[in-house]
Parts: structure tokens; C-alpha cells; sequence
């Protein structure tokens, strides 16, 4: 059997943490499942032949569903992780000393790459009704 990721939209937003989602149970959702709400950024290229890659899919956030009814599902952003729980003004002082830039991730390692050759990832949305969201892992169709 082929997999294929749940692709959907956000249909209402109730609050800063809960959306609805338009997939439920029928759709092959199941609690817990997580889920990306994300916006498509330029087309890429492969540089060695031309050819179309897609879309980058630049993610808004991480959810999962807490709720799942026949063909809708309730989703809320995933618990915080312990490491995750710094001070603001930790995070902003370990930003600064790093180097880190917006969207960095200061439990990672940085790479070693050519600075010419970084172009950055756009300014991402808010979340508004109508995005467009896909399972985090690809389902048995």
C-alpha cells in the first residue's frame, strides 16, 4: 500500500490554541497524531539539472490532534518540553550570545556553511482560517 500524508485546512480557530481542522476518523486521523500548519514558499530547483522539486513547506507550527470526531478534528500545539522551559530572558541572552537569528533553534549545533550562500526563509504569516495543513507522517491509503 501506498502512504500518503492527511492534507487539510484549517477551518476555525477558537482560540490561540485550539483549531479545527477539516479531516477526522473518516479521513484516517487518530488521536494524538501531529501535524504541520504550514505555508508554501517558491518553487525550487535543482541546481545540477533544472528539474522542479516542489514547494518548500514552511511550517507555522506543530500540532496535535486532541480531538477527533468523524470528519473533524480539534488540534492544539504539542506540551512544551522540559528544555523548553526557559526564562524569556535566558532564551534572548543565549540568542545574542550564539549568534542565533529568528527562527534558530538553540539546541542545535550551527553549521559550518557559506554565509553567501544563505538566503534566509521569508517572514512566516500568522495562522488564518484556510491553511493549509498535512499529517507530520504519511498514512496507509
Amino acid at each position: 500500500m501506498a502512504k500518503e500524508f492527511l492534507r487539510g485546512n484549517i477551518i476555525r480557530i477558537f482560540d490561540p490554541q485550539r483549531l479545527l481542522l477539516n479531516l477526522g476518523m473518516l479521513h484516517g486521523v487518530k488521536l494524538g497524531d501531529r501535524f504541520y500548519v504550514y505555508e508554501e514558499g517558491e518553487e525550487i530547483f535543482n541546481p545540477a539539472n533544472g528539474e522542479n522539486l516542489g514547494r518548500l513547506e514552511l511550517v507555522k507550527a506543530e500540532l496535535e490532534a486532541v480531538l477527533v470526531q468523524e470528519k473533524i478534528s480539534l488540534l492544539m500545539p504539542l506540551r512544551k518540553a522540559q528544555y523548553e522551559q526557559t526564562p524569556v530572558l535566558s532564551a534572548v541572552l543565549a540568542r545574542t550570545y550564539t549568534g542565533g537569528t529568528q527562527g534558530s533553534d538553540l539546541a542545535r549545533d550551527q553549521l559550518n556553511v557559506r554565509g553567501e550562500q544563505m538566503i534566509g526563509i521569508k517572514q512566516l504569516n500568522p495562522i488564518a482560517v484556510g491553511d493549509k495543513a498535512r499529517s507530520a507522517v504519511a498514512h496507509e491509503k
